[in-house]
């Protein structure tokens, strides 16, 4: 997480401190728990979690995959089965009103969860590379290394295509250390090709028991855990909808199980599988922060970067404390009377400023920018003085609050004033002009 974040704001040029992170639905509340704090330690100082069952179900009724009709009002199961884990859970939606609002509103509520932490694509693949080592190169003590990673490889790509085919050649994929082809004659006496096939695979799942599943097979645990779910939820005849998501949805026995446990639900109408189900989880948690910006505080202007200024007669703006970077460099500094939300600590050379988000919870601390502190008891001191404080918030919005004496003016960007995007020396500029014509007061106030 903490990789990520400093990536992002080297990328972006901004600094991020808000996160919204996918989690099972499954998770008790100590797993939730440890992956805020784990987020906070990272240097997010706003974490929201999703369950990513609700976060697929988000991204699909938004972008209009399912039809609004086909849910309201009943129970939906959505299953989620990626590349570690198996997340089975039943929501329940009401029309009254949009379901997307903040988590504190939501309607569609989730009512029963199952899933299995171990049964993912990783445990498949395990399973699947074990048995094509020790059948293909049952004769050598230990494979070479880079044969193991081709054939790894080899398993990804038959999974994707188990369905199109009966049996792939695994020879004209994998290389023995002699970085050589080779046909299954060469390592497997008696064999004349290598060959696999999806009856082969359909047994590894079906009928192999699998100590990391206590002793249950592939397909036993993934139906014990729909069917489980459905019977706490009142029977198959309460569902009007399953959504399978995730990587591993991909995987042939995955309907089958599904067409079995619900006989009334017909597939690609009330059984289907989204058009890239890897991705459904983490387009639904963008959506998620989208809407929570929108209905709560946090699409309030974010102070990421905040500047105080002060407007004088006929002079240029001086800075009574500011933040960089921003896409300007500040020609004056004044240590006199600077906001609250900035602390200031003089150096040789050097301004230290600590910037302090709401709440006095930094944001970031100790950025320093050589500056020379030229001309700081020299600052022109004006007969009436202006202070006017820009925010720029999540969306590149800029948002300028004027303060005079008791009065505060709030300027809005529109069509003859606009200021979104980067706040550019032009932007500036057009504050500095306008702000006469939006104060009480006239004369010498620039």
């Amino acid at each position: 997480l903490h990789y990520l974040r400093t990536n992002l704001e080297k990328r972006k040029n901004i600094p991020i401190d808000t996160a919204t992170i996918s989690i099972p639905a499954s998770w008790n509340p100590e797993q939730r728990q440890a992956t805020k704090f784990a987020a906070l330690a990272a240097g997010f100082q706003n974490v929201e979690l999703i369950e990513e069952p609700l976060a697929a179900l988000t991204y699909l009724w938004n972008e209009r995959k399912i039809a609004t009709d086909l849910i309201a009002e009943k129970q939906v199961m959505v299953v989620d089965i990626g590349g570690g884990t198996c997340d089975i859970a039943v929501l329940k939606i009401p029309t009254s009103r949009k379901w997307w609002q903040p988590q504190q509103n939501y309607m569609a509520h989730i009512t029963h969860v199952a899933g299995d932490e171990r049964l993912g694509g990783e445990l498949i693949d395990d399973i699947l590379l074990k048995y094509l080592l020790e059948k293909f190169y049952g004769s050598l003590d230990r494979p070479p290394m880079m044969t193991e990673v081709e054939l790894n490889e080899w398993v990804e790509g038959f999974k994707k295509t188990v369905n199109e085919s009966t049996w792939r050649e695994i020879a004209d994929h994998i290389h023995d250390w002699r970085q050589k082809p080779f046909h299954g004659s060469h390592l497997v006496p008696g064999t004349q090709r290598a060959r696999f096939g999806n009856s082969e695979f359909h047994r590894l799942l079906t009928q192999e028991k699998q100590p990391a599943l206590n002793g249950q097979t592939v397909s036993d645990t993934f139906t014990t855990l729909v069917q489980d779910a459905v019977q706490a939820s009142g029977g198959p005849g309460q569902f009007q909808s399953v959504i399978l998501v995730g990587g591993s949805s991909y995987l042939y026995f995955v309907p089958p199980i599904i067409a079995e446990v619900f006989p009334n639900l017909q597939w690609d109408e009330s059984i289907f599988r989204p058009d890239a189900p890897e991705k459904c989880v983490v387009r639904g948690a963008v959506w998620h922060e989208k809407s929570r910006r929108k209905n709560n505080r946090l699409f309030e202007p974010r102070l990421f970067h905040d500047v105080s200024f002060v407007f004088a007669n006929d002079t240029i703006p001086i800075i009574k404390a500011g933040a960089v970077p921003l896409p300007f460099q500040p020609r004056w500094y004044s240590k006199e009377g600077y906001s609250k939300l900035f602390s200031l600590e003089e150096a040789s050379e050097e301004l230290i400023v600590n910037i302090y988000g709401r709440g006095q919870t930094p944001l970031q601390e100790d950025i320093r920018f050589t500056k020379k502190l030229r001309a700081v008891k020299g600052v022109i001191q004006p007969e009436h003085t202006l202070e006017a404080k820009v925010a720029i918030d999540v969306d590149g919005i800029i948002h300028v609050d004027v303060h005079e004496d008791d009065n505060q003016i709030e300027i809005i960007p529109d069509d003859s004033y606009p200021l979104q995007g980067v706040l550019s020396n032009q932007a500036l500029h057009a504050v500095w002009q306008r702000l006469p014509e939006l104060t009480p007061r006239s004369g010498n106030t620039t």
